[in-house]
C-alpha cells in the first residue's frame, strides 16, 4: 500500500469526475470573489431604525465602500459603536481639527453655522455639544438626518467616532443606480 496515489489513478479519477470538479470550481470562484470584495472593498449593510430619514429608511440595504481614502463633512458613514455593541449609520458633521457646538438649537462648526445642517433652531437636544468640543486627529462627529430621533455623537454612549471604528462610507443610491 502506497501513501500517495499513482499518477494514472489521479488521471482516471479526474476523467470520471470532470463534471463534478467543474461544478465545484464554478461555485467556488464567485464565492471567493464575493468574500474578497466584502472583506476589502464593499459591504452591504441593513439600516435599522429611522434616524437617517428621509435619506435612508428602516430595513433599507445600503452599499458601503470600505477603507475610504478621505472622509469629509456631509459623508454618510457606517461605524461600530463599542458601547452600544452595534454598527450605526450617521452623517459626518465635523472632522478632525473642527470645533463644534450647539447654541440656541443651532449647530456651529468653527464658529459658522453648519453647512450640513444649516437650519437654525433645529436641535432641541445639544447633549455633549452644550459646550464647545474640539476634535483631535482621527475623530469625527456624526448626527442622524432625523435630528429629533437620532441617537448619535451628541449622546455620551455614542460619542465622538474614532477613525479606527469606521467601517466605510455609504455610497449614495444615485451613485449605485448610475453604474
Amino acid at each position: 500500500m502506497t501513501l500517495f496515489p499513482k499518477e494514472t489513478d489521479v488521471l482516471l479519477f479526474m476523467k470520471g469526475n470532470r463534471k463534478r470538479i467543474r461544478s465545484v470550481i464554478v461555485i467556488l470562484i464567485p464565492v471567493l470573489l464575493a468574500y474578497l470584495c466584502s472583506a476589502h472593498l464593499f459591504q452591504l449593510m441593513l439600516i435599522q431604525g429611522d434616524s437617517m430619514l428621509p435619506t435612508y429608511h428602516h430595513m433599507q440595504l445600503v452599499l458601503i465602500r470600505k477603507n475610504p481614502e478621505h472622509i469629509s463633512e456631509g459623508n454618510v458613514i457606517a461605524f461600530h459603536s463599542e458601547t452600544l455593541s452595534a454598527d450605526l449609520v450617521k452623517r459626518v458633521v465635523a472632522c478632525p481639527g473642527d470645533r463644534i457646538v450647539i447654541q440656541d438649537g443651532t449647530l456651529y462648526i468653527n464658529g459658522e453655522i453648519s453647512k450640513v445642517y444649516p437650519e437654525e433652531g433645529s436641535f432641541l437636544y445639544a447633549g455633549i455639544l452644550d459646550k464647545p468640543v474640539l476634535l483631535s486627529a482621527g475623530q469625527y462627529f456624526v448626527i442622524g438626518d432625523y435630528i429629533a430621533e437620532s441617537h448619535d455623537s451628541r449622546y455620551e454612549e455614542v460619542g465622538i467616532v474614532k477613525e479606527e471604528s469606521i467601517l466605510g462610507v455609504v455610497i449614495p443610491e444615485s451613485a449605485v443606480s448610475r453604474q
